[in-house]
């Protein structure tokens, strides 16, 4: 039950502002909305006293203790609220202690908090919203005992040490991308209930080595376990309807693959990049998928493709590949910074044209233009025939297209030397 304010009374008790809030039950109870205090631990009260008259603390309003230099935070019985970014950037935060009755986090509440490394998650818990734990770099366990919890998008992504996970077994939904980049989770039990399996979920946990689908789940999202290197072998249970886009894409180590059900809709790239994907067990000889759905998997043996038949919608989607044969793998990043090159093919005739009418100062900036175009399109042309002599993983980043035209600009400077 939700309060509302009848006028603005706030007060101060020992370093914590409180503002008083009277629900539509005519009971009145307070809020922090404000932290002055800059002890290592702070322990919050159950009851606050304003003019004689003792209030309950129930709610921990935004941001209030957010990059605090807090070690240790006692949140009191009475609590049952802690809004969206109360800790965030509590970077030396270790210790929190949360009261039985809390029912909601809101949203980044405990975002980058990278010194935490355990949490007791209330059975009463109801929602943890979006980006919660994102970032608690320390924490290497979460047990979820709530049965209706539901908890958002990244809640717990980019949790590297979160080697253990216990979920409640009546849980039937989670956000999407809730355990992505986990590096160290080997395995995880999904309980029986569950009937959907988010997007990018699991997506790059790298020690994951094994996982059990549940039965009852009906979708296994886009990218939900890409890029689990460790993962050998997957079993998709007979009332799965559609496999997404990249589900299992770039798992290093996927040797083999059951599809129990014949009518399992498999969406482009699902399987796609797997180097290590030798056999797929299909339900019947024969199944009709895109084999763009198993795309650079060198080691797929020829009995397996044999029972592979294409689909129209497949073969038109293989042709729009036109450099698929060629470059074995190109990153989501390489050509990222090609709009510079846009930039410099718009400035050198505008440059050219400054020259014209205004002389030396434009001649040199027009030089200068020149020299960076054309180490630019040698760095370009470096980036193709990486891209075709050897095989490169997804690390195209800002420092790679930089490397190649430092060295498309050491390459110039050869030739013109050379030259003389």
């Amino acid at each position: 039950m939700y309060g509302y304010y009848q006028k603005e009374t706030t007060f101060d008790v020992d370093g914590l502002k409180y503002k008083l809030v009277r629900y539509y039950d005519d009971d009145i109870r307070a809020e922090i909305i404000e932290c002055n205090k800059y002890d290592s631990v702070i322990k919050i009260p159950d009851h606050v006293i304003y003019n004689e008259v003792e209030y309950p603390v129930t709610r921990i309003k935004e941001g209030v203790f957010q990059r605090k230099s807090l070690k240790t935070i006692i949140v009191s019985e009475n609590v049952t609220i802690i809004e969206e970014r109360c800790f965030q950037y509590c970077s030396e935060l270790e210790k929190v202690v949360l009261p039985d009755g809390l029912e909601y986090l809101g949203e980044n509440c405990f975002w980058d908090c990278k010194a935490l490394k355990s949490i007791n998650i209330p059975a009463k818990i109801r929602t943890m919203e979006s980006h919660c734990f994102y970032g608690c770099e320390s924490l290497t366990k979460v047990v979820i005992p709530a049965k209706s919890c539901y908890f958002g998008t990244d809640c717990f992504s980019m949790c590297h040490s979160l080697q253990t996970v216990i979920l409640p077994e009546e849980m039937t939904k989670m956000g999407s991308s809730c355990f992505s980049w986990c590096d160290k989770l080997e395995t995880i039990k999904l309980p029986s209930t569950l009937t959907y399996i988010p997007s990018y979920a699991f997506n790059c946990c790298k020690a994951l080595r094994s996982i059990n689908i549940p039965e009852n789940v009906k979708t296994l999202d886009s990218g939900c376990f890409g890029g689990c290197d460790a993962l050998t072998e997957v079993k998709i249970p007979v009332n799965v309807e559609e496999v997404g886009i990249y589900a299992f894409h770039g798992c290093k180590s996927l040797r083999r693959i059951t599809i129990m059900n014949r009518e399992t809709k498999l969406m482009y790239d699902c399987f796609s990049e797997c180097p290590s994907l030798a056999e797929i067990v299909f339900p019947k000889k024969e199944m009709e998928i895109d084999d763009i759905c198993v795309d650079l998997c060198p080691l797929l043996s020829e009995q397996t493709k044999s029972h592979i038949k294409i689909t129209e919608e497949g073969k038109k989607r293989a042709e729009e590949r036109t450099v698929k044969s060629k470059i074995k793998r190109a990153g989501a990043k390489a050509w990222d910074y090609t709009t510079t090159a846009i930039v410099f093919l718009i400035a050198a005739p505008i440059l050219l044209i400054g020259y014209l009418i205004f002389g030396f100062t434009a001649q040199l900036l027009a030089a200068i233009g020149s020299i960076a175009l054309a180490c630019f399109v040698v760095g370009l042309i470096i980036m193709l025939l990486i891209g075709l002599l050897v095989e490169i993983e997804h690390k195209f980043d800002w420092k790679y297209n930089c490397a190649c035209i430092i060295v498309g600009a050491i390459i110039l400077g050869l030739i013109y030397l050379l030259g003389k």
